[in-house]
């Protein structure tokens, strides 16, 4: 079951990536104020019982200017509060423009990225290391 969860959290971010959708809902107005790279304005770790098995699930949003956009993750992403968001690994931004945080692929999909906190163990699912990319750039 645990197996089946991955795949399925995992072909939902692809076909995100597919259709250049950001987050896992619609776009919401905010009144939390920009940064240049946006922020992580909310974080929730919750856990989730089903008929077979007990599952954690981590929610979080990112807010830039009056945008924002809703993740939500299978697994604890405690640790990753300042980061937690989908990217792209070839083109970072705007991940890597908060100093703590890297863009890394997921471990089966490498188009796909997880934006995570540097030093801080990786969940389930999410490759330490870098995608084989046609065009990398840091924007």
């Amino acid at each position: 079951m645990k197996a089946k969860l991955s795949v399925l959290a995992t072909f939902v971010l692809v076909l995100h990536k597919s259709y250049d959708i950001l987050g896992s809902s619609v776009p919401q107005k905010s009144g939390a104020g920009s940064r240049n790279c946006g922020r992580i304005t909310g974080f929730k770790v919750s856990t989730v019982v089903t008929s077979s098995r007990t599952m954690t699930v981590t929610r979080s949003s990112w807010t830039y200017k009056k945008v924002t956009a809703n993740f939500e993750y299978i697994g604890n992403y405690t640790g990753h509060e300042k980061c937690l968001s989908n990217c792209d690994p070839c083109h970072p931004r705007p991940c890597n423009c908060r100093l703590e945080c890297v863009c890394l692929p997921m471990k089966d999909y490498p188009d796909v990225g997880r934006c995570v906190k540097k030093g801080t163990p990786l969940p389930d699912g999410v490759k330490n290391g870098t995608s084989q990319c046609k065009y990398k750039d840091g924007n």
